[in-house]
């Protein structure tokens, strides 16, 4: 069936995915969920869904790794669904997991722990290129040990 909507031309173009309890207004800040992009795609399109994602996360000053991919969980013109992390690759704790730059405590976590290796202040450890952006709730934390793909920069 997803081949007949590509074939007559109701396959959609990827899209970010955002999630019900954000609002469509779609402010900066908001398309980045947990430090997560989801985009939906119709299968051909997958290349321009990785596109689509990188620059979300560039516009951030990150890089993008692919975590996965899933079928069947958007709107029939674009179903599949591909998961994608930003990343600062200046940040990454000492047992190799990647600090989420949306979640204020896992940097600041990731600081102290700089601050402990190097001997410097913190004040003068880097605090990553995100600003002023609510705290989102990190539920994968640093149980989330894969190792990224760079997908672009």
């Amino acid at each position: 069936m997803v081949f007949a909507l590509g074939a007559c031309g109701l396959a959609e173009a990827p899209f970010v995915y955002v999630d019900q309890a954000i609002t469509n207004d779609k402010q900066k800040g908001e398309l980045v969920r947990m430090g997560m992009v989801r985009v939906c795609y119709h299968d051909p399109d997958l290349e321009q869904a990785r596109a689509l994602a990188v620059g979300v996360c560039k516009e951030y000053g990150l890089l993008a790794f692919q975590r996965r991919i899933e079928r069947d969980m958007c709107k029939l013109s674009a179903p599949n669904r591909v998961t994608f992390r930003c990343y600062d690759p200046k940040m990454r704790f000492q047992s190799g997991v990647w600090v989420n730059p949306f979640n204020k405590q896992s940097v600041h976590d990731w600081r102290i722990e700089q601050a402990t290796l190097t001997g410097k202040p913190i004040s003068e450890i880097y605090a990553g290129p995100i600003r002023d952006l609510p705290d989102y709730d990190d539920q994968l934390g640093r149980q989330d040990d894969e190792v990224p793909m760079k997908i672009g920069e």
